[in-house]
């Protein structure tokens, strides 16, 4: 049992434990559906977890983000590994979908001060969660509260109707207005090594195109993006399509996947 499971444990009420114990042992692919039908049910509060790299994170029951953390005790381990490593000797780190901040935790504790990290996120309840998170680990972060592009302007954010704040994505129907920056006129350029953490439900392509200097101009560039070809759909391009784009505009080839959906494009 690691360190997470202890830290959370005495917080979890009774079928919260029941449905963390299923969760361990019946790995089944179909798992995600009983977890998003029942975590906002039994779910009350929240409690703080202590992740493998040792930052704290502060957790809402009722949130099935948080769900890998919770009952494994990880977050998307290959990726949290790959970023672990790469950030070590990076000069800028940009967490694009921030969240709740797992991956800007991350970065900051395990490269220390001397990386400049930025954390992007539009909702205002999930960025002040962020903000909170940011606050417990005592790091130094610059925090962003806006979604991205490739113009500035506003957009719509739909939300899941469940407690899945992950799973916001920018929609053409309508729903929560935010701001929309572009990296490239956001965050100053580096001439040293850029990590990227990449995870907008479909809206990459966009958000790449606002970061052309940013990812031109560093020395190495190192992105890692989520890619699901039906998120990709909603915005009428094929993933394909995008890695084509991204290695003749950008320079980025594909170098591999971690899982969870993530891709690594890397210019050497």
């Amino acid at each position: 049992m690691n360190s997470a499971y202890q830290t959370v444990a005495p917080g979890l009420n009774l079928g919260m434990r029941a449905l963390r114990w299923w969760w361990r042992h019946w790995r089944w692919p179909g798992r995600w559906r009983l977890v998003n039908l029942l975590m906002p049910v039994f779910g009350r509060g929240q409690v703080v977890v202590r992740s493998p790299y040792g930052f704290e994170v502060e957790a809402y029951l009722d949130d099935t983000v948080y769900a890998p953390l919770l009952f494994d005790g990880d977050y998307e381990a290959r990726t949290s590994e790959f970023i672990s490593r790469e950030v070590r000797d990076a000069d800028l780190f940009l967490d694009c979908g921030a969240n709740y901040g797992y991956f800007t935790l991350l970065a900051a504790s395990v490269a220390g001060p001397s990386l400049a990290v930025h954390a992007f996120e539009p909702q205002p309840l999930i960025f002040e969660r962020l903000r909170r998170n940011v606050e417990r680990c005592g790091c130094r972060v610059q925090l962003h509260r806006i979604a991205l592009g490739d113009r500035p302007g506003r957009v719509a954010l739909a939300q899941p109707r469940r407690r899945a704040s992950g799973n916001a994505y920018v929609s053409p129907e309508g729903g929560l207005e935010v701001e929309v920056g572009v990296l490239d006129d956001v965050v100053a350029a580096t001439r040293g090594k850029l990590v990227v953490k990449l995870d907008v439900e479909g809206y990459e392509w966009p958000v790449l195109k606002g970061a052309r200097r940013l990812i031109r101009e560093a020395s190495r560039a190192v992105v890692v993006v989520e890619l699901y070809s039906d998120h990709t759909a909603r915005f009428g391009y094929r993933v394909g399509e995008l890695l084509r784009w991204t290695a003749d505009e950008l320079g980025l080839r594909t170098a591999g996947e971690l899982g969870d959906g993530n891709v690594v494009l890397a210019r050497p």
